[in-house]
């Protein structure tokens, strides 16, 4: 096994070092990746301890639709990229209410005009599109990680160069750890009756009980110490907590796990009187080795492959017939051309 140096990952090893590092955010399954995406965004996976979480994001109640109270104040975005889709355009309510959705294309220039809402929610890049010369940008394995270093330093500029810094925080966290070994056992969990229960997971059988391996997690914000290191405990449902806690007129947690998670809204420790002013410079990323022999005809990424497959699940749920079927994809290039197709699709039924 190899792991990364600070000099093979500059950008997220600057920021992690100007900035704050989170030395215990967990995932929040001892699972895959998209259980956790759905932990995220709902604080629950539907029951879904696996990858192959197909029906999971149908009808799973997010933190966006709570966010949508016509009474609310405050509102959001979700920036994806043009090469493939997300994983909430397979939820139902997201898909007839797809105002948030925007192409990450907008982004750099929705932040020189201040124009960001009060909570965004950035998609990465799943699978390469090589023939249209785009590559992946997730770091999810296999794929190379410099990709993912460039948006990372994209994002970070974009907001650092915007009037909106003085009054941002960003955080950048990974949603599961990629079978990397760590010597902290991740943490069991006590049920609490007082609140609704997650829905458990038959196969395997599990309550949702424990949380998985810990992930990275950097937090970004002119109000945070250079160097601090947070030992607070957190997982990916203190992102749906804290969302909910500043921006939510319903304060009811979902379930008894968002209602335990820590949030994070206490986490700036300067004051606007002390606000850091100088503009932290990042390094150009580490070109991974091996990158530019990618081989032009390649499988799709597990994670493409759900994410297709949990789109299909929802076209048929509406009645929406897809151009393609997601048993056809054989490779990685049929499956971005499928998300794109799908997500067509699926944004005209909204």
């Amino acid at each position: 096994m190899k792991c990364f140096t600070p000099q093979t990952l500059p950008v997220l090893s600057t920021l992690a070092q100007q900035y704050a590092i989170c030395d215990h955010w967990f995932s929040s399954v001892p699972g895959s990746t998209i259980p956790n995406r759905l932990f995220a965004h709902a604080a629950d996976s539907g029951g879904s301890v696996t990858q192959d979480a197909i029906l999971a994001p149908l009808k799973l109640k997010t933190i966006f639709e709570v966010m949508d109270d016509p009474n609310n104040r405050y509102s959001f975005r979700i920036y994806t990229s043009t090469v493939g889709g997300s994983i909430l355009l397979s939820n139902l309510y997201l898909i007839h209410h797809q105002d948030g959705f925007h192409s990450y294309d907008e982004f750099r220039s929705d932040c020189a005009h201040g124009d960001l809402p009060a909570y965004t929610f950035i998609e990465p890049r799943y699978d390469d599109d090589i023939a249209n010369g785009v590559f992946a940008n997730s770091q999810h394995p296999d794929f190379p990680v410099d990709e993912g270093e460039a948006l990372i330093a994209d994002v970070y500029s974009a907001l650092r160069n915007s009037p909106l810094w003085p009054i941002s925080l960003l955080l950048i966290v990974y949603d599961e750890h990629g079978g990397i070994f760590d010597h902290v056992p991740p943490p069991a969990l006590t049920p609490d009756p007082n609140y609704p229960q997650v829905h458990p997971s038959t196969n395997p059988s599990i309550q949702f009980d424990r949380l998985g391996v810990r992930v990275p997690a950097v937090f970004v914000s002119p109000l945070i110490k250079r160097g601090t290191i947070i030992t607070q405990q957190f997982d990916h449902c203190s992102i749906v907590a804290t969302v909910r806690n500043i921006f939510c007129l319903d304060k009811t947690p979902f379930n008894w796990r968002e209602a335990h998670a820590a949030t994070f809204d206490n986490i700036l420790n300067l004051s606007p009187a002390n606000i850091r002013t100088e503009h932290v410079v990042l390094p150009a990323p580490f070109v991974s080795a091996g990158a530019p022999n990618q081989p032009q005809v390649r499988n799709p990424s597990d994670l493409t492959l759900y994410m297709a497959q949990s789109m299909q699940a929802a076209a048929n749920a509406l009645g929406v017939k897809l151009k393609m079927h997601a048993n056809d994809i054989g490779t990685a290039q049929e499956a971005i051309d499928f998300l794109k197709q799908a997500s067509n699709q699926l944004e005209s039924k909204g």
